[in-house]
């Protein structure tokens, strides 16, 4: 029996170490396979080979962001996590955006919250404009004030190279945006300010950063 266990356990490394292997091998081919084209001037299909390597590329930047989802603390249950990744075309370019998501539930009120790590420029870019205000010094305190009232926010924070920004909805509806250069984590639809910055303590934003560089 000890031995149909080892055996089990060593066929699922193996099949694990396989397949992580054949999707780099992919990728690089995908590249080797683009590189020749462009030197043969086929630069049509040497374009859509490297978008087709530069999307395996953040389906894994968007996979790499779904262990960072915490783990559900004491007292909550955490749903399946939601990995999506997408591509559009912008004035600047082919743009992937990827995103890991996952609720979770109190066992005492099933009052839940989200958490969500993204890098969709959407998300991002609003809060960059917040930021960028807000760490003018040109601007009067009062119109940086007024600014923070509009959009509801209630607390402002450096935590490294992360500006952390929070959000009060509604009496009982909290949101936590810590945004870096190009990745976002947002803590929403929490009921309290500490509910949401437990949940934002969970989440390794260094270890973050570093996946979306």
């Amino acid at each position: 029996m000890r031995f149909k266990v080892v055996l089990i356990i060593s066929v699922t490394v193996l099949v694990c170490s396989v397949a992580t292997s054949f999707a780099a091998d992919t990728v690089l081919q995908l590249i080797q396979q683009g590189k020749n084209a462009y030197q043969q001037k086929n630069y049509a299909r040497a374009h859509d080979l490297l978008q087709k390597a530069i999307g395996r590329i953040h389906d894994k930047i968007g996979a790499s962001f779904a262990p960072f989802l915490p783990k559900a603390p004491t007292g909550w249950t955490g749903e399946e996590p939601d990995i999506n990744s997408a591509s559009y075309t912008t004035s600047s370019g082919n743009t992937r955006v990827t995103e890991a998501e996952r609720r979770y539930i109190r066992n005492s009120d099933n009052e839940d919250i989200e958490v969500l790590i993204t890098n969709t420029p959407e998300i991002i870019k609003p809060y960059q404009q917040i930021t960028r205000i807000l760490q003018n010094n040109t601007i009067m305190k009062s119109m940086a004030d007024r600014m923070m009232k509009e959009h509801g926010i209630i607390d402002t924070a450096k935590k490294g190279n992360w500006y952390v920004l929070v959000e009060k909805k509604a009496p009982k509806d909290y949101k936590i945006a810590a945004l870096h250069d190009k990745v976002v984590v947002q803590i929403d639809d929490a009921d309290s300010q500490k509910t949401a910055q437990k949940f934002m303590g969970l989440i390794d934003l260094n270890g973050v950063a570093r996946t979306a560089q």
